[in-house]
C-alpha cells in the first residue's frame, strides 16, 4: 500500500502542480485553479494530522513517514506559491481591464 501510494501520488502531485502553475501563469480558470490549490493545501494539512495520529497510535513507521512527507511537501510548496498565483491572476485582471479601457469595450 505504501509503495503504491508513493508511486502514484508523487507523479500525480507533480502533474497537478505543473498544471496549476501553467494555468495560473496564463491567467486561465481562476476559480478552478485557486479552488484546487486550496484543496492541495488542505490535503497537506490532513496528511500532517494523519502522520501525527499514526505516530501517536503506534502504526508502522512507513505509514506515518509517508503521510509526513506528503504533508510537508504539499503544505510548504502550495502554501508558499499561493500568494504568487493570486498576484498573477490580479495582474492578468488588471491587464484585461486596461485593455478593455483602451479599446472602449
Amino acid at each position: 500500500m505504501d509503495t503504491w501510494f508513493a508511486l502514484i501520488g508523487g507523479p500525480a502531485s507533480g502533474c497537478i502542480g505543473a498544471l496549476l502553475g501553467v494555468l495560473a501563469g496564463k491567467g486561465i480558470a481562476r476559480r478552478l485553479v485557486l479552488g484546487i490549490w486550496r484543496c492541495c493545501i488542505a490535503w497537506g494539512i490532513l496528511c500532517l494530522i494523519g502522520a501525527l495520529v499514526a505516530f501517536k497510535t503506534g502504526q508502522p513507521d512507513y505509514v506515518g513517514e509517508t503521510l509526513l512527507i506528503y504533508g510537508v511537501i504539499y503544505t510548504t510548496i502550495f502554501s508558499t506559491i499561493w500568494p504568487i498565483a493570486k498576484k498573477r491572476y490580479r495582474e492578468h485582471e488588471i491587464r484585461r481591464m486596461a485593455s478593455m479601457d483602451a479599446t472602449g469595450h
